[in-house]
């Protein structure tokens, strides 16, 4: 396995369908040539308890995919 890094970068409002959502941006990466060709992922997970992933956006799969980005639809407690 390659070593992977987390950097929390800060904290931004994410908009998605008439929501705001306050988060924790966070950057992942992992070490070497890989980290070159892969890039970063970004992470925004929201700072209310419990946090949950809200957005994220990063490569799809091995080099050379594309970028995706998925949003939260819907966010209900249990």
């Amino acid at each position: 396995m390659f070593p992977r890094y987390f950097f929390m970068v800060g904290i931004e409002t994410i908009r998605i369908n008439n929501s705001s959502y306050e988060c924790y941006k966070v950057h992942l990466s992992v070490s070497g040539i890989f980290g070159a060709l892969l890039g970063k992922t970004t992470l925004h997970y929201s700072t209310r308890n419990p946090g949950f992933l809200v957005r994220s956006e990063g490569i799809s799969g091995p080099p050379g995919s594309p970028r995706v980005i998925m949003e939260l639809i819907e966010y209900q407690a249990q």
